[in-house]
């Protein structure tokens, strides 16, 4: 009886001891939600990783984030950045690798924008700005309406960069990230396509034509390409339609009618077709309606 009893007793206080643990491993849904954003830029991918506060009615910059301190763009752990290709923020190199984003916000001045090589942050606390890889000043934009909940992503996308935005309450901050694409890309055409040493596929020719044709350089050599692609894929519809523009462009307007009509009777072909034509029937339609 008395072994019972000092079991019982033990039960009991073991289950005094651990109850507040087993609830404190409950959870719940955080007020600032984890996120992770992948992103390709260019030929190469950047990751965010940050958590998202919202406003729930509380005044943020000059009062939660106070003026002229160091925030950590998010919540819990600093927002990170992490780049697989050297890339330039706001004109400033930065080398592939993760960082931590900060923003020092001001009242009636320009934010400052960093990114630290200090990863391992809780926060702001212990934040050294010897640590800096970059520091940048950036004018905010003032929002017209509450942006309630932080978000951290790109826009504006083109072939060598994008910008990184930072929106929360009435602020909105913008930092254009460059990437050297244009210079990988013109050494896969050396090596693929110029200097190639096997055959070389229509989709390659294709490619390589469509680059310089949006670079606007070295069309004669991208019209050269495109006709092979053509020569070795007939029929496709939507590389032919290439083809004409890129005649209309360079001034052979006989060109871009002839390989323009080939490429509506492909395109009126694929649209009786379980494929479908992806649209290009009106579109050829309406590029050679301006060639009459």
């Amino acid at each position: 009886m008395r072994l019972s009893l000092l079991s019982l007793t033990f039960a009991s206080l073991a289950a005094t001891v651990l109850a507040p643990a087993a609830l404190a491993q409950l959870g719940g849904p955080p007020k600032s939600p984890h996120a992770t954003v992948t992103q390709q830029i260019g030929l190469g991918e950047v990751v965010l990783d940050y958590s998202r506060p919202s406003v729930r009615g509380r005044e943020i910059f000059g009062g939660l984030e106070p003026w002229g301190a160091v925030w950590r763009a998010g919540a819990n752990a600093s927002s990170k950045i992490t780049l697989d290709q050297d890339a330039t923020f706001g004109g400033e190199s930065v080398e592939a690798g993760t960082y931590a984003i900060y923003v020092i916000p001001m009242e009636n001045a320009d934010w400052t924008f960093i990114l630290s090589n200090q990863t391992d942050l809780w926060g702001a606390d212990g934040y050294d700005p010897a640590e800096d890889a970059v520091r940048l000043s950036i004018k905010p934009t003032k929002l017209a309406a509450t942006h309630e909940t932080l978000t951290i992503d790109f826009q504006g996308f083109h072939a060598n960069g994008a910008e990184l935005f930072i929106a929360w309450a009435d602020m909105h901050l913008s930092v254009p990230v460059m990437v050297d694409t244009d210079t990988k890309m013109m050494q896969r055409i050396d090596e693929k396509v110029r200097n190639a040493t096997g055959d070389v596929s229509a989709r390659t020719y294709f490619d390589a034509a469509m680059y310089m044709i949006d670079k606007k350089e070295g069309l004669e050599e991208a019209s050269s390409w495109m006709d092979k692609a053509n020569e070795m894929q007939p029929g496709t519809f939507w590389m032919m339609y290439q083809q004409a523009d890129l005649a209309l462009t360079m001034g052979n307007t006989d060109k871009a009618k002839r390989v323009g009509m080939a490429a509506l009777e492909a395109a009126k072909a694929a649209k009786a077709t379980e494929g479908g034509d992806f649209g290009y029937t009106e579109r050829l339609e309406a590029f050679l309606a301006k060639l009459k």
